[in-house]
């Protein structure tokens, strides 16, 4: 969506570290990325660096993702094909290790 790739600017945010948070606005090729790691909207969130005309994309437990690309197009959701197995429970004794799994190649 926003172009961010390994190449990619990062700027942290020095008013976020002061709350005791992550926070970076990283440029892609065809917009800007912002993340919070840590804290709440109440610590940092774009506006308080003054960027602006950006959507929030994504958030979870603890951290925050806002996009802004040109136009500013509603965020999207794309649909599963088809629902995730759940996964069932088994005792860590009847997995089978061998050393071929975890020696370095």
């Amino acid at each position: 969506m926003a172009g961010v790739n390994a190449g990619s600017m990062i700027h942290t945010q020095d008013n976020a570290r002061q709350k005791k948070v992550y926070a970076a606005m990283v440029s892609g090729t065809n917009g800007e990325l912002y993340v919070r790691v840590g804290g709440s909207d109440g610590d940092w969130q774009p506006y308080y660096s003054n960027y602006k005309d950006y959507r929030e994309y994504a958030a979870g437990n603890g951290w925050k993702v806002w996009v802004k690309i040109p136009g500013n197009p509603e965020v999207k959701q794309a649909a599963l094909p088809a629902s995730l197995p759940v996964p069932t429970y088994r005792e860590p004794q009847s997995f089978t290790v061998t050393d071929e799994m975890i020696a370095p190649r």
